[in-house]
């Protein structure tokens, strides 16, 4: 019976060959792989030279290699900006450990070369053989990225540093010198942009534009804060390669910037020697006024001791006056009473007086009364004698006599040297 011969890698340069009984399919090789080693052959490709064989493809009695590409990744993942797309050290490395296992199985797929068709090796397996042999398959179920399909997130893929380099360069020295970037720039655990593991190798139409300034590589070096530029052994110039083209471009919009930016930096700069002195003017300033405020302060201060001290004095006398003036109010209290004492007894005394003459003026008219009565007399009578002393005549008692005096008219009566009292 014919067979097939499939052969399977066994991981370190080892590999082993299972018979697939023909007729037989690519998929009927698959299960037969499956049955030797079971799991992870869902994202397998089956090759024959430089041929990949795709699904449904019938197999002859000839030599096959079966590879799985389920340990990049099984699943892919949404970046949809292809300058977006960096690849970590860490994803660099995964990789160049499975060209290490798988590289015995593949050729050389470049027809001009000597080794066209021969197996290759680690040393000299550069970025057309990974395109060839690694991306493109691993990527055609989903047709992504190869960036989209080792990434576990979006987040963690976005480049810092643009990448540019010859593809003929061995992939372990490639890493070798990101590697050594990473550590002289503390870079490790951030992305680079590379173009092969960027761009979508299914969709290269969608990533090439005649106008450099609209390709993937101008974006991604725009986005990027560096480029890092690497040199094959014999240092080769990348003449007519798009990344030159599109790096000449962004070296000279960055010559541009960066003049751009000295101009700004030296305007930067005025502006900043300017704010330093007007803020040395400003601090000469604030220090007059500070020593203004203190000087008048000290003043205040005085001017509010001397206020406070006359206070205390008119204090004091207030005080001294105001005890004067209670004494002064204890005396008119006093002297207030005693006048109204005084005027009480005045006023007694007064009433007494009334109380007098009215019982004096009662007697005087008693008196005027009992003159009335008596008859006239135009001399003395009774054997008076002028000079007399004694009673010539009584009237009820009451006269008495008197020295003789000149003659005066009493209550309308006159009377001869004599006066009645």
């Amino acid at each position: 019976m014919a067979t097939a011969a499939v052969t399977l890698p066994g991981g370190a340069g080892a590999s082993g060959v299972i018979p697939c009984p023909l007729p037989a399919t690519v998929e009927d090789a698959i299960c037969a792989a499956q049955k030797t080693q079971p799991g992870g052959w869902e994202n397998a490709v089956l090759s024959q030279g430089v041929q990949h064989l795709k699904p449904g493809t019938a197999l002859e009695a000839a030599a096959y290699t079966l590879v799985s590409y389920d340990t990049l990744g099984s699943r892919a993942i949404n970046v949809p900006q292809t300058e977006c797309r960096g690849i970590n050290l860490k994803q660099l490395s995964q990789l160049v450990d499975f060209i290490r296992d798988h590289a015995h199985l593949w050729v050389e797929t470049y027809s001009g070369s000597p080794n066209f068709e021969q197996p290759l090796e680690l040393q000299t397996f550069n970025l057309y053989h990974t395109s060839h042999w690694v991306i493109k398959p691993a990527t055609l179920r989903y047709r992504c990225s190869f960036v989209e399909l080792v990434a576990k997130d979006a987040e963690t893929q976005f480049p810092c540093w643009f990448v540019s380099h010859a593809w003929q360069e061995a992939v372990c020295r490639f890493v070798a010198c990101l590697r050594q970037h990473a550590e002289l720039r503390n870079a490790v655990g951030l992305a680079y942009w590379v173009c092969a593991y960027a761009n979508n190798q299914h969709k290269l139409q969608d990533e090439i534009s005649a106008n450099p300034r609209g390709t993937s590589f101008y974006k991604a070096m725009k986005l990027a804060v560096g480029v890092v530029l690497i040199l094959d052994r014999d240092a080769t110039p990348f003449k007519g390669d798009l990344q030159w083209r599109v790096l000449s471009d962004y070296l000279k919009e960055a010559r541009t910037a960066q003049e751009s930016r000295n101009s700004d930096r030296r305007q930067e700069d005025m502006e900043r020697n300017f704010a330093r002195k007007l803020e040395d003017s400003n601090a000469k300033i604030l220090e007059k006024q500070d020593r203004v405020a203190e000087f008048l302060r000290g003043a205040l201060q005085n001017d509010i001791t001397t206020v406070m001290s006359r206070s205390d004095m008119v204090v004091d006398v207030v005080k001294e006056n105001g005890m004067m003036v209670k004494e002064s109010l204890g005396d008119l209290k006093r002297l207030q009473i005693n006048g109204l004492e005084i005027a009480n007894a005045t006023q007694d005394t007064a009433q007494q007086n009334l109380h007098r003459a009215g019982e004096i003026r009662n007697a005087v008219e008693g008196i005027s009364s009992q003159l009335s009565d008596a008859p006239s007399r135009s001399a003395l009578t009774y054997g008076d004698r002028i000079g007399d002393r004694s009673p010539a005549n009584s009237y009820r008692g009451e006269e008495r006599e008197r020295p003789a005096t000149a003659g005066r008219r009493y209550d309308g009566r006159s009377t001869m040297g004599r006066t009645i009292s």
